[in-house]
């Protein structure tokens, strides 16, 4: 993706602490204080539309990641997807941050818990009678709590039947999260997409 060597070198510039790896293992040897996976709001895309996916991240107690806003401190979070031609993806939606206060008078917008960014997807017409696609990406961030940590992962990835119509779909089992990241947006979606139904 061509952030890591820029996030990592970044992190020792300003004294945290950055792992010896992959992120998957820390400095401590430990599994990843915040983990990254690629998810659909239906159990496939219909062609011809604009389709929702997300990315999740899942974060242990009292560690964040930042937002990719005006901060004080920290990298914002980014991501990039691979799709087959004539895919577009849309501008993401990210739902609005957390308040994150540290002496000095520092500011930052920050994301805690579990945290899904809404990816709008144009699947081209052509797709339909195509079976299945794959999407993947990468994803890199900066995770703190008492110190921080460069992460990143490259396999993000999803496999998804296309369908003709939103009837020969389902929702998925994380369909929840994209209610929740709707109620968390800062702007109605359809304001900015208007071409699309949630």
């Amino acid at each position: 993706m061509g952030h890591r060597l820029d996030i990592a070198g970044i992190a020792l510039a300003v004294g945290v602490l950055a792992p010896p790896s992959h992120a998957q293992v820390d400095v401590f040897d430990e599994p990843d204080p915040v983990r990254a996976r690629l998810v659909s709001e239906r159990t496939g895309l219909v062609a011809g539309r604009v389709n929702i996916l997300g990315i999740v991240y899942e974060m242990d107690p009292e560690w964040h990641i930042y937002w990719p806003g005006q901060n004080d401190t920290g990298l914002p979070t980014t991501f990039e997807l691979s799709m087959p031609e004539g895919y577009e993806l849309r501008d993401a939606v990210w739902p609005a941050p957390h308040r994150h206060e540290s002496p000095g008078d520092l500011l930052d917008h920050v994301y805690e818990g579990t945290t899904l960014i809404m990816l709008p997807v144009f699947v081209p017409a052509s797709a339909n009678g195509s079976g299945t696609v794959t999407i993947t990406g990468e994803s890199e961030w900066l995770m703190c709590r008492e110190a921080c940590i460069p992460g990143w992962t490259e396999d993000l990835s999803i496999v998804l039947p296309i369908a003709s119509s939103t009837a020969l779909t389902e929702r998925s089992a994380d369909a929840g999260l994209f209610r929740e990241a709707r109620l968390r947006s800062p702007r109605p979606i359809a304001s900015a997409h208007g071409d699309i139904t949630l």
